[in-house]
């Protein structure tokens, strides 16, 4: 079995392995800088769509809390009351201070309407992504609970029945006039809002919940879950490539010498062999990670 000449193998193996993966730096650069380019437009769109709500739903919740005390006889502040305002708290959380209360329906949905306040004011303040990601899906957390609660005619009439109204039947629960006044809000466009009847809370709660839901969405493909897991794959594959397919061959190249190092033509055979799968492998591999790559570069 004659042994191809070590030289020319070994140097056109470097060759060849450093030119692509030369190519390979150039393409994951030119990649890298279009992801995060489309990243940072979905970024910007979050954070238009984010004052947005924040600029029609601010004023909107905090009446709404206005409107609830007026009707309850729960203390707004002090008596622990404030646990259950935290950002950071659960659900579970405002539930176990809720039930100190007399009224824990009311104190929940109060909570809920506050808690949603201070996240929109956090959300369109600068922040760092992992923090701002967190109060976002606690922001969602929270319309889910406000848009279920107000909605349902179980939960709707349970927190009516902590209120100076009393307990009223499903109809009445949804159309009846039970906030005693009416925050109208003309925006460019869009209807005027009132919220003096349970229907109107659950209405608005609702379309506050898709709002929300659009702007989690949004985030998806943001600056804000941006993950460089593809790039660190593709980039630890390259440098196993460059170890095997350059630097290898390159010792080898220094190492060897037909008066030096004496090889039989079969060891010498087996080593280019072996080299060549090894290399062959490696470039599937970088085939592969690629692929991944483009695929989820072209789903942005």
């Amino acid at each position: 079995m004659a042994a191809v000449s070590p030289e020319w193998f070994f140097s056109t193996i470097a060759q060849a392995s450093a030119a692509s993966i030369g190519f390979l730096i150039a393409f994951i650069a030119a990649q890298y800088s279009s992801r995060k380019n489309k990243h940072q437009e979905n970024y910007n769109r979050l954070l238009d769509r984010l004052e947005e709500i924040e600029e029609n739903y601010n004023p909107i919740l905090g009446k709404m809390e206005d409107q609830l005390t007026g009707v309850t006889s729960f203390p707004s502040a002090g008596g622990g009351i404030d646990q259950a305002f935290e950002i950071d708290v659960s659900q579970d959380d405002i539930e176990q201070v809720a039930n100190q209360f007399s009224q824990p329906e009311a104190v929940k949905v109060y909570a809920n309407l506050k808690r949603s306040q201070k996240l929109l004011n956090n959300l369109i303040l600068p922040q760092p992504n992992n923090k701002k990601k967190e109060h976002l899906r606690l922001l969602n957390e929270t319309s889910k609970y406000l848009s279920k609660t107000l909605n349902q005619n179980g939960p709707a009439q349970a927190f009516l029945s902590d209120t100076s109204i009393g307990t009223l039947t499903p109809d009445e629960v949804r159309n009846k006039n039970v906030f005693p006044n009416v925050l109208s809000r003309t925006y460019p466009g869009k209807p005027d809002i009132q919220t003096n009847t349970m229907k109107s809370w659950g209405d608005l709660m609702k379309k506050f919940r898709q709002e929300t839901v659009r702007a989690s969405m949004t985030a998806q493909n943001s600056e804000l879950v941006m993950d460089h897991k593809e790039y660190r794959i593709l980039l630890d594959r390259v440098v196993t490539f460059f170890f095997v397919g350059v630097i290898f061959p390159m010792l080898f190249l220094l190492a060897w010498s037909p008066r030096a190092l004496v090889l039989s033509d079969i060891t010498i055979a087996a080593i280019e062999v072996v080299t060549i799968l090894a290399v062959s492998y490696h470039v599937l591999q970088l085939f592969s990670a690629v692929k991944s790559l483009i695929n989820i570069s072209s789903n942005l």
